[in-house]
């Protein structure tokens, strides 16, 4: 009972010292042992459970020869027994962050890591918000980031990325990284290649998101991340793609898209309202340009022989144009769409020419005589996505003008009965269209 009396009023010593007096030995101390530059401490206290430690809290720092800053709430040092009485000589056991916001630009990301691999002291960092900026502007951030530099979890980052709670693993000397966004079914291998590139970090990926399969060859700078010989393959769809992810000047991201094999029952799955509402924070910060291509195979009977489109997303504004050619004849459109308004509203002008009349309706099954072999349609409206109407501004066949309220009228009408009755995607099935033309001949 002696001895706990006595280990108890030892280890309470410190809590009548003036520790604020200590402020620059302790400043000097992380600065030599943990490269942090100290730019404020709001106190500093001392506390004996679990182990005699300082905490130091509201606490501002950069690491040296970065430029990460960051704030933490309590930055505890955990007193060897030697300094107990004395801060003279300080050797910390280890060091713990809580409740860490660390704020970076997107190109300094490797900063970080490169640090705690490096660095010899012990360091635990709990609860951490990482926020990744591209010239001041944030692009993501990661959330309640748990890391160390020693221990049995050395190797691992658990956190959390689009409220999803995610891990990484680093193995074989950190050549391998293995991600995992739980519960969601999206995982992630890298594997780094061994070598020195001039700054620059090449590798393989395999991603499995659900069912679906991505594998890619990247490289990467401060600059931009590349993927090459990338593909994209689900029970769905089957494409080809390459991407060039620009991080400077600004994040803007470029891929031009094959499509190989593409199911009707993949545009049946998505829930393109859904898609819109829930991510409209990142559809705002996106700039995306894509090019996308797809044929059909030689025999297959399919409604679309061959489509490309050019698609543009910046601040929420996508723009496009596309041509769609179909047995017998050509479709093709324009227009533009703000994702992030509150009912999102698809404006269009677009052409349709039909050079084999008899070829187009053979496809959709439909026997019919015609004077002539050619149809040219000039149609130009919107879309609402949410509310699934249509509005036309101007429908002209073979430059004969159809502008009269009852014309437009009609073919509104006709259109969302028919074709606008389930959802946007429901407007490219087959039998639908079928039975549209019938209506309107």
């Amino acid at each position: 009972m002696l001895l706990i009396v006595i280990t108890i009023t030892f280890f309470s010593i410190p809590k009548f010292f003036d520790f604020e007096k200590k402020q620059n030995l302790i400043k000097e101390y992380l600065f030599d042992k943990y490269s942090l530059e100290i730019t404020n401490i709001n106190s500093i206290n001392y506390q004996i459970f679990p182990a005699p430690h300082l905490i130091l809290a509201d606490v501002k720092f950069r690491i040296q020869n970065s430029s990460i800053e960051s704030t933490t709430k309590n930055l505890k040092i955990y007193l060897n027994l030697k300094n107990i009485i004395s801060l003279k000589d300080l050797t910390a056991k280890k060091v713990l962050l809580i409740d860490t916001k660390l704020k970076t630009e997107i190109e300094n990301y490797k900063d970080l890591f490169k640090y705690m691999n490096e660095l010899e002291e012990r360091l635990k960092i709990k609860n951490l918000d990482l926020y990744f900026k591209k010239n001041e502007n944030l692009l993501f951030k990661l959330e309640n980031i748990s890391i160390s530099n020693y221990g049995y979890k050395k190797d691992n980052i658990v956190g959390k990325i689009f409220e999803k709670q995610f891990k990484i693993d680093f193995k074989n000397n950190n050549n391998e990284i293995n991600f995992e966004i739980l519960d969601t079914g999206i995982k992630a291998d890298f594997f780094l290649k061994k070598g020195e590139f001039k700054n620059i970090q090449k590798g393989t990926s395999e991603i499995i998101v659900a069912n679906n399969l991505l594998k890619f060859d990247f490289e990467i700078n401060d600059e931009q991340l590349s993927l090459t010989n990338a593909y994209v393959k689900n029970k769905d769809l089957t494409a080809n793609f390459s991407s060039l992810i620009k991080f400077s000047p600004f994040f803007r991201i470029h891929s031009d898209i094959e499509v190989k094999e593409i199911s009707e029952k993949l545009f049946n799955k998505i829930d393109l309202n859904s898609l819109i509402f829930k991510n409209k924070a990142l559809i705002k910060k996106l700039n995306i340009k894509n090019t996308i291509k797809y044929k059909s195979k030689k025999f297959e009977l399919n409604l679309v022989d061959n489509f490309s489109s050019y698609l543009n997303l910046a601040y929420g504004r996508l723009t496009f144009q596309d041509k769609t050619l179909v047995p017998g004849g050509k479709n093709t459109c324009e227009g533009e769409i703000n994702l992030i308004e509150e009912f999102p509203r698809l404006n269009f002008i677009c052409k349709l020419r039909i050079s084999n009349i008899k070829k187009f309706l053979k496809k959709f099954s439909i026997r019919k005589n015609f004077e002539k072999d050619n149809l040219n349609l000039y149609y130009e409206g919107s879309l609402n996505l949410i509310s699934k109407k249509i509005n036309f501004k101007e429908i002209a066949l073979d430059n004969s003008p159809k502008n009269k309220k009852e014309d437009l009228k009609y073919f509104k009408d006709t259109f969302e009965r028919i074709l606008f009755d389930e959802d946007f995607f429901g407007i490219f099935k087959e039998t639908k269209i079928k039975e549209f033309i019938l209506e309107i001949i």
